[in-house]
């Protein structure tokens, strides 16, 4: 159950991405084709509830989900960071939304590919890839590694609902915009033993947070969210 104590609808500040199609006109795609794998279902970086990190109440999300596509990477990468526990992760979040924005009130959000670009030129990640479809999302995280995924929040959004045994998004687009935000895909299943086809998300909300810290997608809800803001970062350049 989310933390009566804590105001989750101050814990947004992803900008819209602006329309830039360099991102995927850059990749090699016959590389990129020969990294999928047929699995139906595939997890990456488990992290347990006592490294779930929380923005609070600061609109710092491209910083602190990115941070999270680090510590969920696939395997250990040479250039992506280490933490030692959800505070360094934390203090690391914060600092590359100041560098990314030069914000000191950690409120006026940001652009995705600002944070990726300071990433980038810290040498702490050799690329990064814009996902032109859902497709390109559900293959991604079959065969290749977690991706950051900006969208739409809608009211519902904030609390998750138990089914089949799990928490979903309430995705509704009816409901009312709250803003936006960034979070982290470390999970796809796409043949569960209940319920329809989903992605695991990571928020950045703390472990209290729906369950420990992370929440399902269906599938069809993605497809409503995709806005083509969705990376991989990686050490390598396909």
């Amino acid at each position: 159950m989310p933390d009566p104590e804590r105001n989750y609808r101050l814990s947004l500040g992803r900008e819209p991405l602006p329309r830039d199609d360099r991102d995927l006109m850059l990749r090699n795609t016959a590389r990129w084709e020969k990294l999928v794998t047929l699995a139906t279902t595939r997890w990456w970086g488990m992290v347990g509830p006592t490294m779930r990190i929380d923005q609070l109440q600061e609109g710092t999300c491209v910083g602190h989900g990115c941070t999270n596509v680090l510590m969920a990477s696939p395997s250990e990468h040479k250039l992506f960071p280490s933490f030692a526990d959800r505070f360094t992760a934390h203090v690391f979040a914060r600092q590359l939304y100041f560098d990314a924005t030069g914000d000191a009130t950690y409120q006026e959000g940001a652009y995705t590919r600002s944070a990726l670009d300071v990433l980038h030129k810290r040498g702490q990640l050799a690329a990064y890839y814009r996902l032109g479809s859902v497709d390109e999302i559900l293959n991604t995280l079959r065969g290749v590694g977690p991706v950051t995924f900006g969208s739409t929040w809608y009211e519902p959004m904030f609390d998750t609902h138990a089914q089949y045994g799990n928490e979903y998004l309430r995705v509704d687009i009816g409901s009312g915009i709250a803003g936006g935000h960034l979070y982290c895909l470390t999970g796809v299943n796409l043949a569960p033993a209940q319920g329809p086809p989903y992605v695991r998300m990571e928020n950045s909300w703390g472990p209290t947070w729906g369950h420990n810290g992370t929440a399902r997608i269906t599938i069809d809800d993605l497809h409503v969210l995709y806005d083509s803001d969705a990376f991989l970062l990686t050490e390598t350049v396909f």
